[in-house]
């Protein structure tokens, strides 16, 4: 007999081609189920929303209101020391008196007035007086100050009033008159003092030396805006020979 021999047989290849791997793909995982998104805002949410907003606006439309009342306080101001400047100069190089005829007159501008009053101003440069030829004319004969006067800060027309001590009380100021949309009714007024070269500080009674005595003017604007009071004072000092 003949011996018996065993031969292992192993089983056939399974050959995977790539081709056919690439034609097997995994199936993707399918989610969970959810619940639908929900589109808008809920109303707690609308409110909270539309309070948000009004808040900002109320803040900006404040600050945009500040902001053109501070403009508007701005230009007023600039309108007062801009008229203050001009009496100032008037002040400054004005002769201290004035000659007609054979006599010599005081101008009541540089006259001392022991406080802020309307004395020797005029706003439009003629006084009721100018028609009877007497210039300057000085304050009423019972010594009384007059009020400041009234004039218009930006304005074309002032519409102020002939300063005069004629009319005393002075006749309010023709408000009607005034036709711009950004004039701020104001009162103007002067206060003139003696000084003692010595010191600098307010005379009683002018104190001559050789170049003559000191005088200060200072002139005052007082105006309300947006319930403000507001004031304007500007100050110069000068020789009288």
């Amino acid at each position: 007999m003949y011996p018996s021999t065993s031969v292992s047989v192993s089983p056939p290849e399974t050959v995977t081609s790539s081709r056919t791997a690439a034609r097997v793909r995994r199936a993707p995982a399918r989610p969970h189920p959810t619940r639908r998104a929900i589109c808008g805002f809920t109303l707690p949410e609308t409110i909270i929303g539309v309070v948000l907003f009004a808040m900002v606006m109320v803040g900006v439309y404040t600050g945009l209101v500040q902001a053109y009342h501070m403009q508007a306080v701005s230009r007023h101001r600039d309108n007062a020391r801009a008229v203050l400047r001009t009496y100032l100069d008037q002040f400054q190089r004005l002769s201290t008196s004035t000659r007609h005829g054979d006599v010599s007159y005081p101008r009541w501008l540089f006259a001392p007035t022991g406080g802020f009053t309307g004395d020797g101003l005029s706003t439009t440069g003629l006084c009721i007086d100018d028609l009877f030829s007497f210039p300057d004319p000085g304050p009423p004969t019972s010594g009384v100050p007059t009020p400041p006067v009234e004039i218009t800060l930006g304005s074309s027309n002032p519409a102020g009033r002939t300063a005069s001590w004629w009319a005393h009380p002075q006749p309010a100021l023709n408000r009607a008159a005034i036709t711009e949309r950004y004039a701020l009714p104001a009162q103007l007024s002067r206060d003139v003092v003696y000084v003692n070269p010595a010191n600098g500080e307010d005379s009683a009674a002018p104190v001559i030396g050789d170049a003559g005595y000191l005088i200060r003017g200072t002139f005052k604007i007082e105006f309300t805006y947006n319930r403000k009071l507001c004031i304007e004072t500007l100050s110069v000092m000068r020789v009288v020979k």
